[in-house]
């Protein structure tokens, strides 16, 4: 039994740091795309 929740606490806080890792990526690769929306946009006037 011991074992059992050893292995849940430890799968569950790999999710925990993936789901961090992968919103943080995620908000990266949105700033990039926002950036060069609004270089593009700029540029056109």
């Amino acid at each position: 039994m011991g074992l059992l929740l050893i292995i849940m606490s430890v799968l569950s806080i790999d999710m925990v740091v993936n789901n961090v890792l992968l919103t943080k990526r995620c908000h990266q690769l949105e700033m990039r795309l926002r950036g060069d929306e609004y270089e593009r946009w700029r540029n056109d006037d």
